[in-house]
């Protein structure tokens, strides 16, 4: 019997039964309890948790019906199954479980007679006890109920222990039934949820500027806006108007408003310093030592920003992109100093713009002024300059050519009594922006940028990364698949491997295939094959749990690639790393940034286009470990060590200095960032671990006597253990940062917790069939090896005495590009083709075209596959989607293929 056919066969003896052919089940006396078509919405709504024993749903359905006071005669039924003079508590259970269900049928018709209710009521009750059922169940459970139940399921029923089944139903039931709540069950019906949403309205403001500097990031790869904002991105850097010299003091030099633990030598109190040099020093050590807290300044009001757009008839095309650009940029770059205001000129007139959504931007493109220069808006820009009561900086956005028109330099010279200083920022086509700054004494230059607009605007479609590419239409049927169907499996290489908190462990195989391990007892998803050869060397999230990005490839100039891909859609893409560098040695991600470096030079590129971005020397510089250099420096006429993060400011790369060693701390050995915390970490010669985001030093003890030394030491790629090497390398220890202590697993953990290799099998010289017409392997020594139908054509644990009818080899066809692994091809008589293919996959396509073309998983025990149809079958390992009713089977494809052979 079938999965399906077990769970709906009554027992015996049962308080139920089927009658007319399966579509009713009644009491024993044939009275009515429910309906099949109820029962297929009850366990389609049950299919997304577990499975509740069927006797229980009986029971359940029973007391939704309207007659269920004049079944309660049948209860007696279930109290002689029950009645027992050692059990006594058996009938207890009953009596408790009937007064629920009477409570069940006191509910609003509404709630319990529909197939939708009862459905959704059965999913309150049962919902959260047991296990979730094998993969197919529901679906065999549901097919049943759709085309109607097999005479197995109707046929007598099976002798077994009644009194078992029924007190599993009750106990089920008994579980469950105090969970009903008129309120939150019509809630669900009519929502889905059990406790009602805030009906208040949430009133919230979100400042226009923090909503510009979000639609920049979103925008980035939108296909019409994404040009606009990847020029915003760029002119972030070049837009710097400077803060007038009368703003008062930032700094806190006014008088004295507190005592206080904290500050700077200069600030201690003059009582401090009548102590001796060594209490001085534990007192300021121990934050014993008191100090004088100046008071800080009233915060100076907000500034205003008024932002000028021209959107004449001299900016039509590139130009009016170009100025939106730099307008989004101002208002990306405002923060909560500076009120930020756009308008667009439109005549004498001034019309506002609104960038802190994608259709505000939409519009303003979409209007065209017919003005050739915006000097007429600018009398009223000045009105509103005066009438803000608050200093303001005003900012005109047009063209080069605009600038230079002598009417619109009368305009300016009209205002200039208002407008004493006017900055003005002006595109070309060519690429060029400059930002100017017109006073009474003439123009200043005050920053200037050029751009490839070409690649910024129109950037060259990236090249995606089929999971098969442009292949050969000659080849099987699973490489022209839109996703790879099949979960596969591969050695796990540590220096091959990357878990990536939150997202999984990927894999990059020495095939060119990126694999991703996201389910810790399944295989893995094939994101991509055809990549270079190589290592992977960095790999972040980029917004998403299932979204992320890798270093790929060999340390070469034009050998590393930058691959983004969708775990959840199986979509990946790729995008060669623009350096300058010949030889690089490492490579590293941090904030959008994918950094390449080698001991002398170290290049930034945008992710994910892989543009390069800037190009820095590292002369003085030494690279550590990832984003860490160590530079020697003299202090006080000392040679000592500074540590410092290489970082990206949007126009050059610069290095930001956080720890000068001291002869207190010793020497550091290794430093490194960490998932636990903020800043970087720290480890010293004398077994302290230095915390720089809080300054907190953490002894690691206990630990071997022998001295620590520089660059033998690893830290996990998340940052959350060590692996310390004494100095003579005689052994090594594992300490956990979190847990403070040491442990015995391997730094790199949580990729061995996340995958589950299996082996798989591809090293087969040729193909055949036997007299029993199975088909048959044959590997090394001449090996046979038949594929099991016992076991969904898994192979052997030992090969096989059998005898071959029929024997071809495989001969190996030339790689590609897109196909790095290699693809073996046995071609029979009958113009059958087998393909052996290195990810342990065999294919098979028979010379019969009605035929089912069939992929099989070469492993050993439960086999798994995928049929043409677009079907996956066999073990649940290799893949995600159901294995029941597969039309047609698995086994009767590979014997017509087989007796084609024969």
């Amino acid at each position: 019997m079938t999965t399906a056919e077990f769970y709906f066969a009554a027992p015996e003896p049962s308080f139920w039964k089927w009658q007319d052919e399966g579509n009713v089940v009644a009491w024993p006396d044939g009275q009515t309890i429910a309906f099949r078509q109820e029962l297929q919405a009850v366990y389609r709504r049950l299919q997304t948790q577990s499975l509740p024993p069927f006797g229980a749903v009986v029971l359940l359905l029973a007391a939704c019906r309207d007659s269920w006071r004049e079944s309660m005669v049948h209860i007696g039924l279930l109290d002689r199954l029950l009645d027992s003079e050692t059990h006594s508590d058996r009938l207890e259970l009953l009596m408790k479980v009937c007064e629920r269900l009477d409570r069940v049928h006191g509910l609003d018709a509404s709630l319990r007679t529909s197939p939708e209710a009862k459905g959704e009521l059965t999913a309150m009750i049962f919902e959260g006890q047991g296990e979730a059922p094998l993969p197919g169940v529901f679906a065999s459970i549901i097919n049943d109920l759709d085309h109607g139940l097999s005479e197995a399921t109707l046929s007598p029923a099976r002798p077994s222990d009644g009194v078992n089944h029924v007190l599993r139903d009750l106990a089920w039931l008994h579980r469950g039934l105090d969970r009903v709540d008129t309120e939150a069950l019509a809630l669900r019906l009519k929502t889905g949820l059990e406790q009602p949403l805030v009906t208040k309205p949430v009133d919230l403001h979100l400042p226009s500027t923090g909503a510009a500097r979000k639609i920049l990031v979103d925008l980035l790869e939108d296909p019409e806006l994404g040009g606009v904002a990847r020029l915003a991105k760029l002119l972030l850097a070049a837009l710097h108007v400077p803060t007038p010299m009368n703003l008062p003091e930032n700094l806190p030099v006014g008088g004295v408003s507190d005592i206080s633990n904290r500050g700077t030598l200069d600030r201690l109190l003059l009582s401090e310093l009548a102590n001796d040099g060594l209490t001085l020093a534990v007192r300021v050590a121990m934050n014993e030592a008191l100090y004088l807290r100046r008071e800080s300044p009233p915060r100076p009001p907000p500034r205003r920003r008024l932002v000028l757009l021209d959107a004449g008839l001299r900016m039509w095309g590139v130009p009016r992109v170009f100025a939106t650009a730099v307008g989004l940029a101002f208002a990306a770059a405002a923060n909560d100093t500076t009120d930020l205001e756009l308008f667009r000129a439109a005549g004498r007139d001034l019309d506002s713009i609104d960038f802190s959504d994608p259709a505000g931007i939409n519009d303003h493109l979409a209007v065209l002024d017919h003005h050739l220069h915006p000097g007429d808006a600018l009398a009223a820009v000045a009105a509103k300059a005066e009438g803000a009561g608050t200093a303001s900086d005003v900012v005109v956005v047009t063209g080069t050519d605009v600038l230079n028109d002598p009417a619109f330099q009368r305009a300016l010279a009209d205002v200039q009594l208002q407008l004493p200083d006017i900055h003005l920022a002006t595109v070309s086509r060519d690429g060029r922006f400059e930002l100017w700054l017109k006073s009474c004494r003439g123009r200043k230059l005050l920053g200037k940028a050029e751009f490839s607009l070409e690649d910024i605007l129109f950037p060259p479609r990236k090249p995606t990364l089929s999971l098969l590419g442009d292949h050969d239409a000659d080849l099987p049927a699973i490489f022209h698949a839109q996703k790879f169907p099949l979960r596969m499996s591969c050695p796990i290489d540590l220096e091959r491997s990357w878990h990536v908190e939150g997202l999984g462990t990927l894999s990059y195989c020495r095939d060119g295939r990126l694999l991703h391990w996201n389910d810790p007892g399944r295989g893995a998803v094939e994101l991509a094959d055809g990549l270079p050869q190589g290592a992977l060397h960095a790999a972040v999230t980029r917004s998403g749990q299932d979204n992320g990005l890798a270093i790929v490839g060999k340390l070469s100039r034009h050998g590393l690639r930058l691959v983004t891909f969708d775990g959840d859609r199986g979509s990946c893409c790729q995008v060669p790393l623009e350096i300058t560098i010949d030889q690089p040695t490492y490579a590293f991600m941090r904030h959008g940034i994918a950094f390449v470096g080698n001991a002398s030079t170290l290049n930034a590129c945008h992710m994910p286009t892989g543009k390069l971005l800037a190009e820095s020397s590292l002369a003085g510089f030494r690279h550590v470990r990832s984003r860490f250099f160590s530079r020697r420096e003299y202090e006080s006429g000392r040679p000592t060590r500074s540590w410092q993060v290489a970082t990206f400011n949007g126009s050059e790369i610069e290095f930001v200095k956080f720890y000068v060693e001291t002869d207190a701390d010793g020497q550091v050995v290794t430093v490194f960032d960490s998932d636990l915390y903020e800043g970087p970490l720290m480890l010293t010669a004398n077994l302290t671990l230095i915390h720089c985001g809080t300054g907190r030093r953490q002894s690691i003890a206990p630990g071997p006597q022998h001295k620590l030394t520089e660059g033998v030491h690893y830290a996990s790629r998340n940052g959350t253990r060590i692996r310390l090497t004494d100095e003579w390398r005689l052994g090594h220890w594992i300490f956990d940062i979190a847990k403070d202590e040491l442990v015995v697993k391997h730094p790199e953990a949580e990729v061995f917790s996340s995958v589950t290799p299996v082996t798989l099998r591809h090293r087969f010289n040729a193909i055949g069939a036997d007299a029993s017409g199975s088909l048959v392997l044959v590997g090394r020594r001449d090996s046979l090896w038949p594929m099991n139908v016992s076991t969904a054509l898994g192979l052997p644990a030992k090969p096989s005495t059998t005898s071959l009818l029929v024997r071809q080899s495989f001969e190996p066809l030339p790689r590609d590009a897109a196909r790095p692994y290699e693809l073996s091809v046995a071609r029979f008589a009958d113009g059958s083709r087998a393909f052996l293919d290195s990810r342990g996959l065999l294919h098979l396509r028979s010379s019969d075209e009605s035929l089912s073309e069939i992929t099989l998983v070469l492993v050993q025990g439960q086999g798994a596959g995928w049929l043409s149809t677009g079907h996956t079958w066999g073990n649940s390992y290799f893949h995600d989607g159901p294995t029941v009713n597969l039309e047609p089977h698995p086994v009767e494809v590979v014997h017509h293929f087989v007796k084609r052979l024969r």
